[in-house]
């Protein structure tokens, strides 16, 4: 499930979990609206994000609103299906040893 920005903004405290690839990973324990408690959902923060900032190991998870909606979204994306344009279809998987096809 993904979590909605209220659910994780309104959480307890971020905790700092690694860096890895560029990247502060965060973690959050929350509660959803029907009250089941979801542990260590994860975003990260991009190194380039950084320069002259202090990111504390645990902090109030409404300093990393912008990452948070950020991870959001990018779930979201994730969580849709591929359909071909105008088509019910799945789209085709194009692969770069497809012949014919150039990237």
């Amino acid at each position: 499930m993904i979590p909605t920005i209220a659910d994780i903004v309104c959480a307890g405290t971020a905790r700092f979990v690694c860096f890895e690839n560029n990247r502060l990973w965060y973690s959050v324990n929350y509660t959803d609206e029907q009250g089941e408690v979801h542990r260590n959902w994860q975003f990260y923060v991009p190194a380039g994000d950084t320069p002259g900032r202090i990111f504390l190991a645990a902090d109030k998870p409404m300093m990393f609103m912008p990452w948070i909606r950020s991870r959001i979204m990018e779930l979201r994306e994730q969580e849709k299906p591929l359909t071909a344009p105008g088509s019910d279809l799945p789209a085709p998987l194009m692969r770069p040893s497809d012949p014919g096809r150039s990237f």
